[in-house]
């Protein structure tokens, strides 16, 4: 299963949180954009989310990037402004951009 997630996805880095060969969340890093953060939702609020972030995030200061971006559903900006992303764009069709400098 996880192979063919990391194929279908070559030019971008994977994090894969697995627990007992169960996926239990994911999230990939392009450039400098996170995309499809996932958690299993019988497992939020179980710092799952969080620990996938700052795993891209590493990856993206180890990459010498000074900010990374990202495109949330409107549920998740909370979540984001936890782990100190700003809110960069809101259009009127409710899309978003939130941004988040690295130290």
């Amino acid at each position: 299963k996880i192979n063919k997630i990391k194929k279908y996805f070559k030019k971008s880095d994977i994090f894969v949180f697995e627990n007992k060969n169960i996926v239990e969340g994911c999230g990939r890093l392009e450039n400098d954009h996170i995309w499809m953060i996932y958690v299993n939702p019988k497992n939020h609020r179980k710092g799952i989310g969080s620990r996938i972030m700052k795993k891209l995030e590493s990856l993206a200061r180890k990459r010498k990037m000074k900010k990374v971006y990202l495109y949330p559903l409107d549920s998740a900006v909370g979540f984001y402004k936890k782990l100190g992303y700003r809110l960069i764009k809101s259009d009127i069709k409710g899309d978003k951009e939130m941004m988040k400098v690295l130290r």
